[in-house]
């Protein structure tokens, strides 16, 4: 396909996505050439997207995505023409401190080879992975789920990715701060456990919380705008005294939202000796009282990374149910209208149509 132009979504600026016709990524002997069925918009490409916070112009976006294998390298093993995969690209420089310690996701380099990042991404006909390997950054998707669907394995891997570094799901009570999908994801997986866990969820959008609020077993959907919002959450995860306070008793908050406003939620909810894991990434600083951590011996914590297998079990499994969380559909060439709906807080995830 040398010379061969594609459609894509090219990141013009802060705030301006552009429809033009780019060339198709090139391939190697080690590289896969993916053909794009559709693609999720993630909270990141948001970022991204409003404040070049992790593109650059130029850049052709996009991650979540599903489509069928177009073109393999010669030394490409197990992946076959018209394979219908999910994954991405991601090169590390191998020699970093984190590299040596086999912490490969927080590598420096990481982000300038990433599908959607350094690497040609998603929001398009065609995509490609560099050094495909099966079942390491290439995953077969099964027919039991639909493309849409499958635009969901790596967001629901990030909570996953979560509950096994975190164990979330060990907590008696945990708080979601943020109804967006990853939010929408850690409720539906936490309330269909065995393990009995209190689930509260936090949201300002009345659209997310309506999804939310569907969810069975959970326990509370709150508006945290609301005047009755402080009494309304202690009447689900209690409140007691501290030094020279009181706090809110939830054993572990999920703060999916990024906001610096969800930073300062979750350290008033979350109990003395408590855990906070930061999921959301938005970009936003907040104003965080030092003798609060202190005095409460708060363990905050973020949480970068997915794991592909782990979300594709729950999907098939129907651990988390994606028909609920598909709010949102569109053809790449309204790919400006679904930023827009997405930054309007309406709906929780938005689906890129693109063959």
């Amino acid at each position: 396909m040398t010379g061969a132009m594609m459609l894509a979504a090219v990141l013009a600026g802060p705030g301006d996505i552009q429809v033009r016709r780019v060339p198709v990524p090139s391939i190697g002997q080690k590289d896969a050439l993916i053909r794009v069925a559709c693609t999720g918009i993630c909270g990141s490409d948001l970022s991204g997207f409003k404040y070049n916070a992790y593109n650059r112009p130029g850049d052709v976006m996009g991650h979540e995505f599903v489509g069928h294998v177009e073109r393999v390298g010669a030394s490409v093993e197990g992946i076959a023409l018209g394979d219908r995969v999910t994954g991405y690209s991601a090169q590390f420089c191998g020699k970093c401190s984190w590299c040596v310690r086999k912490q490969w996701h927080l590598c420096p380099d990481l982000f300038s080879h990433y599908t959607g990042y350094g690497e040609s991404g998603a929001f398009a006909e065609f995509t490609a992975i560099r050094g495909a390997r099966l079942n390491r950054n290439v995953f077969l998707v099964p027919a039991s789920l639909g493309d849409e669907a499958a635009t969901l394995v790596e967001p629901v891997g990030v909570y996953a990715r979560a509950d096994a570094a975190f164990s979330v799901g060990e907590a008696e009570s945990v708080l979601i701060v943020g109804g967006g999908v990853i939010g929408q994801i850690a409720a539906q997986a936490l309330t269909r456990r065995e393990r009995h866990t209190t689930v509260v969820l936090t949201e300002p959008s009345a659209e997310r919380r309506e999804v939310a609020s569907r969810i069975p077993g959970i326990a509370a959907v709150l508006d945290p705008r609301q005047d009755t919002f402080p009494q309304q959450a202690d009447a689900v995860i209690g409140r007691s005294r501290r030094h020279f306070g009181s706090t809110g008793m939830a054993d572990m908050v999920l703060e999916t939202s990024g906001s610096g406003a969800g930073l300062r939620q979750a350290i008033d909810l979350v109990r003395p000796g408590g855990t906070v894991v930061c999921i959301g990434v938005g970009g936003e600083t907040a104003d965080i009282s030092t003798s609060e951590l202190v005095h409460k011996e708060l363990r905050i914590v973020g949480c970068m990374g997915t794991n592909f297998p782990a979300g594709l079990q729950a999907l098939v499994e129907h651990t988390v149910d994606a028909s609920a969380l598909i709010t949102h559909r569109f053809a790449l060439s309204d790919i400006e209208g679904a930023f827009a709906t997405l930054l309007r807080g309406e709906g929780v995830k938005a689906v890129i149509s693109v063959t």
